[in-house]
């Protein structure tokens, strides 16, 4: 199911473009993810909440591959199965997703 979200959901920006004109369109939105669900074969509450969860790993294990570049994390080097076929989303993630407060330490 998680291959077909990310291939349905890669076909709507509004959904995953902060810059697209129709990102913060509601009823624009709302229409890409009846569209998603009928793709996919599942409700749109079920496809909503799994594009939530792999957008959230997805960034998680960006923030992981920026900390471990940095030098301050250790770690197997295993990639999450799904981060190359993610990584469309490079572009429209902010610097500040990837980064955890340093502050906070």
């Amino acid at each position: 199911m998680e291959d077909k979200v990310i291939i349905a959901v890669c076909g709507y920006p509004e959904l995953y473009d902060t810059s697209s004109y129709f990102y913060r369109n509601r009823n624009k939105k709302d229409l890409a993810w009846k569209k998603v669900s009928e793709e996919v074969g599942q409700s749109e509450e079920m496809c909503r909440k799994k594009w939530k969860s792999l957008r959230d790993t997805y960034l998680r294990e960006r923030r992981k591959e920026t900390e471990k570049r940095s030098g301050s994390a250790a770690g197997s080097g295993k990639k999450w199965k799904y981060s190359a076929v993610l990584s469309f989303l490079d572009p429209f993630v902010q610097p500040s997703q990837l980064c955890w407060c340093m502050w906070s330490q």
